[in-house]
This record gives structure tokens, sequence and C-alpha cells, in this order.
């Protein structure tokens, strides 16, 4: 299946204008809800009051982001016939080829899930090795490749939900969006749902959030994944395997946010 890697976020500012502010409301929101937007829908299917919440608050985000980012957007330059195509990779940026640069990538998040079963072991305890739940993620990943040619990424539901949602409120005689987006994130809430059943079993710790950080948090994951074209999936999981430069930008902006607004609640006293 084609898998072309991620793309920057052009908005029209800087370099990766939209994979870093918008990553950056993005981890400001995951830290204000302890969510992200694929992990709401698991926790939706767990039944955890604190996910519809959130859930709420991103469905918001997402409308606001399809009425309204296209004011925020500058025109970027088109591209010019004959010219270079933008290397969209590390390995095409450092000029090795593909499957080196792969083996190390491998190697080093092999070293680091090692060093954290070493050294971070889980105390609530875990119903699944992390190496075997990894590994399901990856075979999530196949299925998807080769039933749909995409790769995962569940944010663009909520920017789905604002297209139906503007599109119902306000007349039009264009077509109706796809709603591929919002069946994937059915059936993440749907397999959330039938696994907790399934298992019999429940975490026995979690934290619950107030409502006000829950629905705020919610709109800034929302509108940040969508400014950034992808979300913890999309550029953390997706991206990051493919080597994109723009979603390893991503990710270091994405815990930037997360870490300034943890730090700053603790500092605040929140």
């Amino acid at each position: 299946a084609p898998c072309p890697p991620r793309s920057p976020a052009a908005w029209g500012y800087f370099p990766y204008d939209g994979n870093i502010a918008g990553c950056l409301l993005l981890g400001a929101g995951m830290a204000l809800t302890g969510s992200c937007p694929g992990t709401v829908l698991v926790q939706i299917g767990m039944g955890l009051r604190s996910g519809f919440t959130v859930l709420a608050g991103s469905l918001v985000g997402g409308a606001l982001f399809v009425g309204y980012s296209g004011g925020f957007r500058r025109a970027t330059p088109a591209a010019v016939k004959g010219e270079e195509k933008p290397k969209l990779t590390i390995p095409q940026r450092c000029g090795v080829p593909d499957l080196p640069a792969v083996v190390a990538y491998q190697a080093i998040c092999l070293s680091a899930v090692g060093a954290a079963l070493r050294y971070l072991p889980d105390e609530q305890g875990r119903l699944l090795n992390p190496l075997i739940g990894g590994s399901l993620m990856g075979l999530a990943q196949l299925a998807s490749l080769l039933l749909t040619t995409n790769t995962l990424g569940v944010s663009s539901a909520y920017e789905s939900f604002g297209k139906h949602f503007w599109r119902a409120v306000t007349p039009s005689s264009s077509p109706w969006p796809s709603v591929s987006p919002l069946v994937f994130a059915a059936g993440v809430a749907g397999g959330s749902a039938a696994f907790w059943r399934i298992s019999g079993t429940f975490p026995a710790k979690w934290v619950e959030i107030g409502d006000a950080a829950a629905v705020v948090g919610g709109v800034l994951m929302a509108i940040g994944s969508r400014v950034a074209g992808g979300c913890t999936s999309g550029h953390g999981i997706s991206g990051m395997a493919g080597l994109s430069v723009a979603s390893f930008v991503s990710v270091v902006a994405m815990f930037g946010g997360g870490i300034a607004v943890a730090l700053g609640g603790k500092v605040l006293g929140f």
C-alpha cells in the first residue's frame, strides 16, 4: 500500500509553523485532560465520565476549526515546475538510504523500551505486556494500510464532525462530507468497550478531572491537532514511523506544550 511521508502543516508564517503551534496547543490540552484525541475514545469505551466531557470539548473544537481557521491561513507559494521536491524525511535530509535509517530508528526505539521496562517499572499493574501491546498497534497500522491505504490517525474525525456540523446548519447544495473518519473513531470506542467487557477488568486507579479543564482541554486538542495536521497517532505513531521531519518536530512541540502547562499548573497550585 502506498504510504507517503507526512508533509509539514504549512500556514504561511514560518517553516513547520502549523506543526509547532498546533502541537503546542495539543500538548497543552493533553496536560489538562490526561488524554489525547485517540485516548478519549478509549476512555469513552471504558465508560469514564471525564471522557465524555473531553469528547464534548473536542467536538466543539472541531467545529470551531472548520468554521474559523481559514482566516488565519496565509497563501503559500505554489510549487514551481522543475523545482526540486521537498525533502520530507530524515533519510532524505541526511542523504542516507531508507533501510539503514529505519534500522537505526528501530534500535533507538527498542533501547528506549528496554530502559523504560528496566528502570521505570509499572507500579499500578498492567493487563498486557507493553511489547505485546506495541506489536498489536503495529498490526493495527498494517491492517489500516491494507484495508484503507491510509495510516492510523484519529484527529481527522473531529474535523469531519465540524464539516458535518456546518453542512447541517448552513444551507448548501454541496455533497455531505465523508463519514469514514467518524466510523473509524466509533470503531476505536467500540473496540475499547468490547475489550473491557470481555476481559472483565478495569484500571484500579484513575484520576478524574474537572469539567472546565476537560472541555477547554478537549477544544485545545481538537484545534491543535488539526492545525498540525495530525495528533499522537497521526504524527507520533504513523508519522514518526515514516521518519517524517514534520512529525518529529510535532512530537517535540507536543511534549513542550504539555510540560509547560504541567509545570505552570504546579507553580500556580492547580
